[in-house]
């Protein structure tokens, strides 16, 4: 993963993954997602935490 995360990337990122969990959920689960489906999932899941984390902090003020 690169060390700075854009925006975009967030953003793209973002959109992957909701799209990975609605296939899981057409799907019945998690357990229903290919391998290659779960590894994207994960490394999506990490740039959008990562994002958040670094721009949106628990307890931070909007």
């Amino acid at each position: 993963m690169k060390n700075i995360i854009t925006h975009k990337d967030f953003e793209v990122a973002e959109k992957r993954m909701n799209d990975l969990l609605n296939t899981a959920t057409q799907k019945g689960g998690f357990d229903f997602l290919t391998p290659k489906e779960h590894l994207e999932l994960e490394k999506v899941s990490a740039i959008v935490g990562h994002y958040e984390d670094e721009h949106y902090p628990i307890g931070s003020n909007f």
